[in-house]
Order: structure tokens, then sequence, then C-alpha cells
């Protein structure tokens, strides 16, 4: 099969639908998120500091994989 390869443990070919592995992402960071619901409610904690937080623990999470 031309055009297909395994890369971080997933099938990519540049015919597939990947939707369902972008979805399976959305899912991963949004249950981060939701973990993460009592930093998000601390009052002590700034707002860049929350940002912080975000970029480093959701956004990895959330795009995993998605240069391919």
């Amino acid at each position: 099969m031309q055009g297909v390869y395994i890369y971080l443990g997933t099938q990519q070919s540049s015919h597939s639908n990947s939707g369902m592995g972008h979805i399976q992402r959305i899912g991963l960071a949004a249950g981060t998120m939701k973990r993460l619901d009592c930093v998000w409610s601390q009052t002590k904690l700034s707002t860049p500091t929350k940002i912080r937080i975000y970029s480093t623990c959701i956004l990895p999470v959330l795009l995993y994989d998605s240069e391919t």
C-alpha cells in the first residue's frame, strides 16, 4: 500500500480519514482540563500562571501527533 506508514503507534495515510484520532485527542485534553478543576478554581493563582499551566499540561495532550 503506497502512502501508508506507522507514526507514534498509529497508521497514517494520505487517503484515510484521521478524524477519529482528532476526536480522541480532544477528549483526552478535555479530561485533563477536568482533572485540573482544582487549579482553575484557585483564586490565589494569577491568570498568567493558569495560562502557563494550560500551555504545559493541556496543549501537549491536545497537539500530540498533530504535525502528521
